[in-house]
């Protein structure tokens, strides 16, 4: 029986659980990789592997880790490398958004959770795949799943996305004056509709970055919904010029919802 040599890419998803996060393994360019998850949801992660199965990726597993934890995740890093033989592209969706509530209203324990997991998780994880690469040819992806939108009543949220795309943004320059072959690039997406569609689309985006040609360092894509908010984005390698046009004040009618949310 003749079995063809694996070609693909040993892919390293955080908060694989998570609603964008799932669908990175379960859209059609999962097709041929091998996929290490990871995430704090057991039920959800064991459904991302059987659909990245069932869509042909080369082998998928998954581990129960807390991305806030140094020696979790580096327990957690131990097993990916010995699962997939190495690590070729790391996607960090891991995220805590917390509750609505007011800055002033916001404990620290939330605050300081939010950045454990979100920025901490960033860090650590990419700490262990970057050291990895370095030592093992100096070539890789990094791709950030984050969020520019600066939304009312998400203080801790959005400090800690905005950490994050600092993050990605110091190490692609830290990387390009080494001489590194590593790629670092970012997905801004819409966090404030996870619904399936737009994580979906999400997915789709980071794998845009993941499949880009040895040539290509992208730095930034949006997805369709972030491009919504703006004039002029890049989105896919295209230049998408919006028409202006009159419409509600987007964040205004955000306020005003995440409002009554509250009420309620």
């Amino acid at each position: 029986v003749y079995i063809p040599a694996f070609a693909g890419k040993r892919v390293v998803v955080t908060g694989a659980d998570s609603c964008t996060g799932s669908f990175v393994g379960m859209v059609k360019e999962c097709r041929g990789h091998k996929f290490y998850l990871t995430g704090d949801n057991a039920d959800r992660l064991a459904e991302v592997c059987q659909e990245a199965n069932r869509l042909g990726a080369w082998g998928a597993m998954f581990e129960v880790s807390d991305v806030s934890r140094e020696k979790e995740v580096a327990k957690s890093f131990e097993s990916a490398v010995n699962y997939l033989g190495g690590v070729d592209v790391l996607i960090s969706c891991a995220a805590w958004a917390g509750q609505q509530q007011k800055l002033q209203h916001t404990s620290m324990s939330t605050f300081d959770r939010t950045f454990d997991v979100t920025c901490r998780g960033a860090f650590l994880w990419t700490s262990k795949v970057v050291h990895w690469m370095e030592q093992n040819g100096r070539t890789g992806q990094l791709v950030f799943l984050c969020s520019g939108r600066v939304l009312p009543f998400k203080s801790a949220a959005c400090a800690s996305q905005w950490a994050v795309q600092g993050l990605a943004m110091s190490l692609r320059q830290e990387l390009a004056e080494d001489g590194s072959g590593i790629k670092v690039g970012m997905v801004n997406s819409f966090h404030g509709d996870e619904t399936r569609a737009a994580s979906e689309d999400a997915a789709n985006v980071v794998w845009k970055l993941v499949n880009q040609t040895s040539e290509s360092n992208i730095c930034l894509l949006y997805t369709s919904d972030a491009a919504d908010e703006e004039d002029s984005v890049d989105l896919g390698g295209r230049r998408i010029i919006k028409k202006k046009k009159k419409r509600e004040n987007s964040s205004d009618s955000v306020s005003n919802r995440i409002r009554r949310n509250l009420k309620t």
